[in-house]
């Protein structure tokens, strides 16, 4: 289940108002296609505007809740009270209702099974493609050594840059490590670079850890 499931799963069940009682708002009001409420340390009743779509579209009439202007959601309304960062914000809802946001609904019907076998066949990905994404052990970087490369820092990113996203070398298998990581920032896979030219016994990138790479975005 990802960011959107977890929206479609408070959409679904209608717990709209269950997240706004517990950012302590007040005066919470179903309307007709939204819901109002005001700020847990405000006096309009109505300061809170929560849409029932798919988006969860949320507006807050006396805050800014974020920084730079765009469409704010239900998220960004939890993010802001409770001072989360986006993928704390994703752990909160999951605690609030119970959810593993690794887990895939059991019981899909049979048609939209058929449906997913047959794009993956369209597009030529295998079906494992359509596995849920799963965190895998923290020790797996501790095998790699922690520097950084010049042939990267050739192509415009510095050092800097590299550290920042955990970009380590492997002596074993001479790839260069690039660990890949949810919304949630949990560990869910490696994928490697060749450090020289490649060849027909050396792929340029390959995934030293696999995943779904059709469920995440590096």
């Amino acid at each position: 289940m990802d960011a959107q499931g977890i929206k479609n799963y408070i959409f679904e069940n209608e717990l709209i108002e269950e997240v706004l009682s517990n950012l302590n708002c007040h005066h919470i009001k179903k309307k007709n296609g939204f819901y109002t409420a005001g700020n847990p340390d405000g006096n309009n009743i109505s300061a809170i505007v929560v849409y029932e779509n798919e988006n969860l579209t949320t507006l807050d009439y006396t805050r800014n809740l974020v920084k730079q202007p765009r469409t704010t959601d239900i998220f960004d309304l939890i993010a802001y009270f409770e001072e989360l960062s986006f993928p704390e914000t994703l752990r909160w809802c999951c605690n609030l209702f119970g959810l593993d946001v690794y887990s895939e609904p059991e019981d899909r019907p049979e048609s939209l099974q058929i449906i997913e076998m047959l794009k993956s066949m369209q597009s030529g990905r295998e079906q494992e493609d359509n596995a849920p994404l799963k965190p895998i052990s923290e020790e797996i970087l501790s095998y790699y050594l922690p520097y950084g490369n010049k042939m990267f820092e050739d192509d415009n990113i510095p050092l800097s840059i590299q550290k920042e996203f955990e970009v380590m070398y492997d002596p074993a298998s001479n790839y260069i490590t690039i660990p890949i990581r949810d919304s949630l920032g949990a560990l869910v896979g490696v994928k490697g670079r060749w450090f020289g030219e490649s060849d027909e016994y050396h792929l340029r990138y390959l995934y030293l850890e696999p995943c779904n790479k059709g469920k995440v975005l590096y």
